[in-house]
């Protein structure tokens, strides 16, 4: 079950970050669209683009429409009380019924509400179901549910191939750090690329969500520490920085997306490269822009 929330000891930045290539040039690759399901509160205050908007893409949430109380995805709803936010994003409430659409909240918006916390509705395969009832103005975000999140916890690169091949996209890059994983996926024809972040899915996964004091990153911003360390330890593994990092600018476009706590940290790696303020962290997960280029698939 992956409802609860995560942390794992890490390197202190100053100790990984020497052993990585930094960006002096503060390249200017930014995440085109964020999509996040089941995604905890990441930050304090609400995280926005460097102008202070609102992002592209959407953080999705389930629900079940019942007769007298309805019932939500437990995990966006357990930091509701405490000082943290959700990003500055639209938000959809998904549902297996009717169009799928439940409720569509403007940017930053998260309303007063009273629903029946389930950890049933946290499932991927949950919100994979959900997500195929949208019709096509949806797309980007049905593509991203099916060729991201669907292989988000996936280890095995032939797993992934096969999934792959009837949406005729192509894993270009795989990175692992411990039990997590990151892939760059990429459609061979428009060259726009997913970058996926794996969700919690073992005891040190649940250990990193239950801490919630809040830590300083990217420079000019509070996180919840846990989501801070996860992705700190991907971006500055050794295998994120040679298969995956290098790979980014040959994309039309970078998707970063995630489920439950690699929703919070695809929004805490999509707010820090759009700041490019050229922190320690920034330096760990920039990129330049390059022409676009068809990448071999693995």
């Amino acid at each position: 079950m992956m409802w609860c929330l995560k942390l794992l000891a890490v390197l202190p930045l100053g100790s990984y970050a020497a052993r990585v290539r930094t960006n002096s040039t503060r390249g200017v690759g930014r995440v085109s669209h964020m999509f996040t399901w089941g995604a905890p509160h990441p930050t304090n205050p609400m995280l926005t683009t460097k102008e202070g908007g609102c992002f592209q893409g959407y953080r999705i949430t389930n629900g079940d429409d019942d007769w007298l109380l309805d019932d939500e995805d437990i995990v966006p709803t357990l930091l509701t009380f405490t000082s943290y936010n959700h990003p500055d994003v639209q938000t959809l409430v998904v549902v297996p019924n009717g169009n799928g659409i439940y409720a569509k909240w403007a940017c930053g918006k998260n309303p007063f509400r009273v629903t029946r916390a389930s950890a049933l509705l946290h499932m991927g395969d949950v919100y994979q179901e959900n997500m195929a009832v949208l019709d096509s103005s949806y797309e980007r975000a049905k593509v991203a549910t099916r060729v991201g999140l669907k292989n988000s916890y996936v280890t095995s690169t032939s797993e992934i191939k096969a999934n792959l091949r009837s949406e005729g996209w192509n894993l270009v890059g795989t990175a692992s750090a411990g039990e997590d994983v990151s892939h760059l996926i990429q459609d061979p024809s428009s060259l726009r690329c997913i970058l996926t972040f794996e969700g919690s899915d073992s005891f040190g996964d649940w250990v990193t969500d239950a801490q919630i004091i809040r830590k300083s990153f990217c420079g000019t911003m509070w996180a919840h520490r846990g989501f801070t360390d996860e992705l700190r330890r991907m971006v500055g593994s050794s295998s994120w920085q040679t298969h995956v990092r290098p790979k980014l600018g040959k994309c039309s476009a970078v998707d970063a997306v995630g489920h439950s706590l690699g929703g919070a940290v695809a929004t805490l790696f999509t707010g820090c490269v759009d700041w490019q303020n050229g922190s320690d962290d920034y330096n760990l997960m920039s990129w330049n822009t390059q022409r676009a280029t068809r990448m071999s698939s693995l």
